[in-house]
């Protein structure tokens, strides 16, 4: 099988979203080392990412100033939809 392969992205997103925060992949005995060692992520350079030396990276947005937005979505069209939004979720009560 291959290491990118669905199956394994699938195992890292699956147990990454899980609502009781002490049960996520990461969270549970071994910490943030269970990740790095998936091999999901075999080949790739901790050490550099830590140390902020990373030589590639795999997407290079291009900015005009610290606060360009410019490379995300818009996914409110106006002001009027953002209110909607806001009225939408007053009530709202998440079910756990």
């Amino acid at each position: 099988m291959d290491h990118r392969s669905d199956a394994h992205i699938n195992f890292l997103t699956g147990k990454t979203v899980v609502i009781v925060a002490t049960k996520r992949l990461g969270r549970t005995k071994g910490g943030a080392k269970v990740v790095m060692k998936h091999k999901w992520f075999s080949g790739f350079d901790w050490v550099a990412l830590l140390g902020k030396k990373m030589k590639e990276v795999p997407i290079l947005p291009k900015i005009s100033n610290d606060e360009d937005s410019s490379n995300f979505d818009s996914h409110l069209e106006n002001e009027e939809e953002e209110e909607l939004n806001q009225k939408n979720f007053v009530n709202w009560t998440p079910v756990l």
